[in-house]
Formats: C-alpha cells, structure tokens, sequence
C-alpha cells in the first residue's frame, strides 16, 4: 500500500498520512520498517523500467521523517496538542539553524529570486519576472520565514490528515485528544511577544523572520478554533469548507486572519467562552 502510494500525484503528503497512521497504530518501529520496504520496492520497480526513483524518494522523505517523528510524540505523550508544539519547536530551531547555516540569508534569497527572474525571461513570463524584480528585496527579507512556515504548514497538515485516518480505527476517535481542543498555551504566545517586541528596538532580519514564524504558527489554533466552532454549532460547515478553499489563494492573508484569531483564543479562550454562552441560551 505504502509503496503505491509513493507513485500517486501528491504522492508525499498521501504517503505521508499513511507513514503517521501506521505510526500511530504500530509505533514509529514497525512504520519505519514499512516505509524502508515501500521506499525499496517502488525503487527497485523504477529502476527495473529504467528510470531513477532518487528524486522521487527524497522529496517523501523530506515529509515522512519529520511527520513520523511527531507522529510518535503524539503516541508517547498520548496528545496530539504536545505533538504540534513540539512542531513550532523544530520550526524554530530550523529557522536559527538556516541563519546559522546560510550566514546571509538576504544575499541568498536575492541569489535565487535573481536566478528565478531570468529563468522566466528565458519563458517568455515577462510579467512574472517584472513582479519579481519588483518585489526581490521584500521577498528575500522574508525568504526564510516563507520556506521553513511552507515546510511546517505541510507536516502539520500531513500530521493531522494521518491522525484523521487514525481515528477511524475502531476505539481510537479522540484518542490522543480533539484537533478542535489544540491550544499552543500561553509560554508560546508570550515569546512571540518578546520577539515582537524586539524587532522594534534591534534591525535584525533573524529576529524579524523568528518573530514572523512565532506568529504564523497560531493560524493552526485559529483553524481549530474553526473547526471548534462549527462543532459548537456557531459556523456552518460551509465556513469550514469555504476557509480550505481559500486558504491556498487566500494563503497571506487568510493565515495573518487565522493566526490572529489563534493568537486571541490563547488569552481569552474564545471556545470556552462560545461554549458558556451556549450553556446559558
């Protein structure tokens, strides 16, 4: 199953969700072992009609090991809340470990966006490279945050799709606590602050990209919220439906919207307060 799944469209995030299911059911041991033999025959297959599985191997294994990691952090703390901190953790860490890494990270971006720009030249885009060139300084300042918030967003996202599919075991819903119920808490949101607060007194691009990623991650609680709401019977399942929708068009702005509502419900508990004004009508 496994190994077929590495060959469908979105193969990574497919396979992904099915590396963080067995995960979750047989313990990060047994799914290693599966995904070594998936990853094994798919190859060996590929290399039978001649063609190289490398690229193909790599790009899922970028997804599966960081979703298999937290997938066994949810099965060890038995919470799935613990598991997705754990995850804004590693986005941090791999945030300073780029700056450290790269040294500077502004002249590597623009390197990039500038090799970008005349690639679309060379197609013709025109327009697309005129929007670069434009926007090159802004873009590279935020390079980092942008890649490693994309890299988080997509564990995460594969992490819970896998959790889903968990759940539909018999005896498991809920087992590891509700995505509805998720609070980053309050040391989270109280850092973030700090680092705000810091990109007003110190120019630092590291601080200002830290800061960036710190707040970008609450649009997942906001999400929850979502999700909470709806189970509360306070939004239609078309809001829900609508905010998957657009999130990918919408991506900007409807994270800045989502992270500001995640970043709300940590201090003032907008679902418990929902839920008391429930009680009470």
């Amino acid at each position: 199953m496994l190994a077929f799944t590495v060959a469908l469209p979105g193969a990574p995030i497919i396979s992904g969700a099915l590396i963080v299911h067995l995960t979750l059911a047989l313990g990060l041991k047994q799914a290693t072992l599966r995904a070594m033999g998936g990853a094994a025959l798919i190859g060996g297959l590929l290399f039978a009609m001649g063609q190289s599985a490398q690229f193909m191997l790599l790009n899922a294994a970028i997804i599966w090991v960081p979703v298999a990691l937290l997938a066994a952090a949810a099965k060890a703390s038995r919470s799935l809340t613990f598991a997705l901190q754990v995850s804004v953790l590693g986005a941090i860490i791999l945030t300073a470990g780029f700056f450290i890494a790269v040294g500077d990270p502004v002249g590597f971006w623009l390197a990039r966006i500038d090799l970008l720009i005349a690639e679309f030249r060379t197609l013709q885009l025109v327009e697309v490279a005129t929007f670069l060139e434009t926007q090159r300084e802004q873009l590279a300042a935020q390079g980092t945050m942008l890649f490693v918030f994309m890299r988080w967003i997509v564990a995460v996202l594969v992490l819970l799709l896998g959790y889903a599919l968990f759940q539909r075991l018999p005896d498991q819903r809920g087992r590891f606590g509700q995505f509805r119920d998720l609070s980053l808490g309050r040391v989270l949101a109280m850092a973030m602050a700090l680092a705000s607060v810091l990109t007003l007194v110190v120019d630092s691009v590291w601080i200002q990209n830290m800061a960036s990623i710190m707040f970008a991650v609450f649009c997942i609680q906001g999400i929850a919220v979502v999700h909470s709401l709806h189970a509360a019977g306070r939004l239609p399942k078309l809001v829900v439906v609508t905010m998957y929708i657009l999130l990918p068009i919408l991506n900007s702005l409807l994270v800045m919207v989502l992270a500001v509502l995640g970043y709300i419900d940590v201090w003032f508990n907008l679902r418990a307060r929902t839920a008391a004004a429930r009680n009470k009508s």
